[in-house]
């Protein structure tokens, strides 16, 4: 996609009908409750997203989300987004990158959705996780 169409699909994305310019962060707020962040790079070659899925544990339950970190190293070949930790807000985080370039306009708004469904799931398991800890 060159950067005119990236700003086209975003745009869409979000709801808006053009994107500002030089604004390059977005958060959108789902129906499901999801706030996926967007942040596009300022040449508009790559859109990293971010998702909180999860709020560390104050009650002992460290261990299970601690653990899903771990499992990061299976992410990349399971097609799961791989988990950070923002210790500024002390939450979990799915995180995917794009690199948009190589994408045709509508396989955004899929990557989004797949990003999406998979952190629906990742929070309900996290907060399974919590629970059986406690």
């Amino acid at each position: 996609m060159t950067p005119q169409q990236v700003d086209e699909v975003v745009a869409e994305a979000l709801g808006l009908a053009a994107m500002p310019a030089g604004d390059q962060s977005y958060t959108v707020s789902r129906d499901d409750g999801l706030e996926v962040e967007l942040h596009l790079s300022a040449n508009r070659d790559y859109l990293l997203i971010l998702c909180p899925v999860g709020e560390y544990p104050e009650d002992g339950a460290q261990g299970a989300h601690m653990g899903a970190l771990f499992a990061n190293l299976a992410s990349a070949r399971s097609g799961v987004p791989p988990l950070a930790f923002d210790s500024r807000r002390a939450v979990f985080l799915a995180r995917s990158v794009l690199w948009l370039p190589c994408l045709a306009p509508g396989q955004l708004a899929a990557a989004l959705e797949g990003f999406a469904a998979h952190c629906v799931d990742m929070r309900q398991r996290m907060s399974e996780a919590a629970q059986a800890a406690i």
